[in-house]
C-alpha cells in the first residue's frame, strides 16, 4: 500500500517545461501470493537536460518518500546509484563539431536540426568529462515500443553521413587516435 502510495506522488513522466522525465520501470516485492510482503523495491530512473533539474527531482523523491512514511508508518529508504545515473548531454549547436557535422550533413543530402530530446546515450558521459558532444539521430519511429521501426534508406543515409563525417579533420583529433 505504502509503494502504490508513493507511486502516486511521484511526478512520473515527462515534464517537457522542465526538460526532465522520470519513470519507475520495475517494482519488485514478495515471495507468495497469500502473504505480505516485507519489501517492497521500486527501480526507476530519472533524466534531466541540466544537473540542478536532476536535483530537484531527486528533492522531490525524498520529500515525498518521507510525507508516506509519516501516513503509513512504513520505513522508506531511497537510493539514488550514482554509477546508474545518465549525466546531462550538454550540446552546443554552433561549436566547431557541430558545424564539421552540418558541413557532413549537407554534402550527403541531409538538413541538420539542433534540439533537446529525452533520450542517453554514451554522449552524456562524454559531455560530463567535457568534450564537445551532439549526437545523430538515424531516423526511426516509435522507440522503445513493440512497433520500433527503422527504415533501410535511413540507415544507409546514416551510414553515408558517418563516413563524411570520419573524412574531415576533427579539431583537437589526430589521424592516428581515431
Amino acid at each position: 500500500k505504502a509503494s502504490a502510495l508513493l507511486i502516486t506522488l511521484l511526478p512520473i513522466g515527462k515534464d517537457t517545461k522542465e526538460g526532465s522525465t522520470f519513470n519507475i520501470g520495475a517494482i519488485e516485492g514478495g515471495s507468495a501470493t497469500n502473504v505480505v510482503c516485507d519489501l517492497v523495491e521500486l527501480k526507476g530512473e530519472l533524466r534531466g537536460f541540466k544537473e540542478s533539474t536532476m536535483v530537484k527531482l531527486q528533492d522531490v523523491v525524498f520529500e515525498k518518500a518521507k510525507e508516506v512514511e509519516k501516513k503509513t508508518g512504513v520505513k522508506i529508504e531511497v537510493i539514488f546509484d550514482k554509477k546508474g545515473v545518465a549525466p546531462p548531454l550538454v550540446g552546443e549547436p554552433n561549436n566547431e563539431i557541430s558545424e564539421l557535422c552540418k558541413k557532413a550533413a549537407l554534402k550527403v543530402g541531409l538538413k541538420s536540426h539542433f534540439s533537446e530530446a529525452f533520450y542517453t546515450c554514451d554522449g552524456n558521459f562524454y559531455s560530463a568529462l567535457g568534450y564537445a558532444t551532439i549526437t545523430g539521430s538515424r531516423g526511426g519511429s516509435d522507440a522503445h515500443a513493440k512497433t520500433e521501426s527503422l527504415l533501410l534508406t535511413d540507415l544507409e543515409k546514416t551510414v553515408e553521413l558517418i563516413k563524411e563525417i570520419l573524412s574531415y579533420e576533427i579539431p583537437g583529433l589526430s589521424r592516428k587516435n581515431k
